[in-house]
């Protein structure tokens, strides 16, 4: 199990995903399959036995649907997850046994996609964007768009820091996102001298709107007065925050 302190993001990157777990699942299920002949109670024990995988696993297609992936792909997922977790659908063994099979042959092949896009969290990164989900899940959307988008101000940092340390280390190292994205902005006056030129290449045009949408929102939840963010806003942000973390071009 993944400690308190890193959260699932980082234990599914260190692991390479769930196909490994799922299969050491499989093999302990079978040799615990529910006896209980009353329907009742062989779907209590049924759903107990795996309430720690399954929910495991629904948090990875979760995760899956973050990762700029084709949502066929999820649905896909989410169908598996539902014909293992069922207890209807795995009265014996073998009904339990095909479900599991079919379930991981796909993990197999989600589990390399899913490591290719998660090469690019740190572990801080990781952290901070499965607190962003747990917070979502708890509809505490505030809280949500914070710690998405200090996972975005954290690459930020590191790509500054890495890029010209001397002068990060004079200028940036305290900066908010907000200071960091002025240096981006094409109408800004403040950093037009030559030292900052490199800091300007660092972030594509194509991102430049996103950026600014999301320190829009960071401001609004971390200074929040009379403004509302909605469920469906905070997972927008969540959204766009692994959007550019997982893009090749701001890799630390």
């Amino acid at each position: 199990m993944p400690s308190s302190n890193n959260g699932l993001i980082w234990s599914f990157k260190k692991k390479g995903g769930l196909e490994a777990e799922a299969k050491a699942v499989q093999k302990w299920f079978l040799k615990h399959f529910p006896k209980e002949k009353d329907q009742h109670f062989f779907q209590h024990t049924y759903t107990y036995r795996l309430s720690n995988f399954n929910g495991r696993f629904k948090k990875y297609i979760e995760l899956f649907s973050y990762l700029d992936i084709s949502p066929d792909e999820t649905n896909h997922l989410y169908q598996l997850f539902y014909s293992v977790s069922n207890p209807d659908a795995n009265r014996t063994k073998k009904d339990y046994e095909q479900h599991m099979f079919f379930a991981i042959r796909e993990l197999k092949r989600t589990d390399e996609i899913m490591t290719e896009r998660l090469k690019m969290l740190s572990r801080i990164e990781c952290i901070r964007l499965y607190e962003a989900m747990r917070c979502l899940d708890m509809q505490c959307n505030l809280s949500s768009v914070v710690m998405a988008v200090s996972a975005v101000e954290y690459r930020l940092h590191q790509l500054f820091a890495k890029t010209s340390p001397k002068l990060y280390k004079k200028e940036f190292q305290r900066a908010t996102l907000g200071g960091i994205i002025e240096v981006f902005r094409i109408n800004s006056t403040r950093y037009t001298a030559s030292k900052y030129n490199k800091l300007k290449k660092i972030l594509p045009e194509k991102h430049r709107p996103l950026m600014e949408m999301l320190n829009v929102y960071r401001i609004f939840s971390a200074h929040p007065k009379d403004e509302v963010i909605t469920t469906q806003t905070a997972k927008a942000i969540l959204s766009l925050a692994f959007l550019l973390l997982i893009d090749e071009v701001l890799r630390v």
